[in-house]
């Protein structure tokens, strides 16, 4: 998940969000990679479980985040951006 926010945010795609809603997803990742770690290296079973309940719940909200109908118009135009773009790179290298 983590990997998926850093390729949006070197590919500039996270510029297109508001600001607060482009800093909660990238904290909710930063969550989501720590609790997934700790959820792999926590010695004692307790700690792992919580560290995977966090993790859980930081999936959760980053999920509602992306189902909210603005943060879900600018995903469809970004895709369609991206679709339109690797046409017109097919085209110019003879592909399409």
């Amino acid at each position: 998940m983590r990997e998926t926010a850093n390729a949006r945010s070197v590919s500039g795609e996270l510029e297109f969000f508001p600001p607060a809603v482009r800093q909660e997803i990238l904290n909710l990742e930063s969550i989501i990679t720590y609790h997934r770690n700790q959820a792999i290296i926590a010695p004692l079973e307790n700690d792992r479980r919580v560290a995977r309940d966090v993790k859980t719940s930081a999936l959760t909200r980053l999920n509602e985040i992306y189902e909210r109908p603005d943060v879900k118009q600018i995903m469809r135009t970004l895709g369609a951006v991206h679709a339109g773009l690797a046409f017109i790179m097919m085209e110019t290298r003879g592909v399409a």
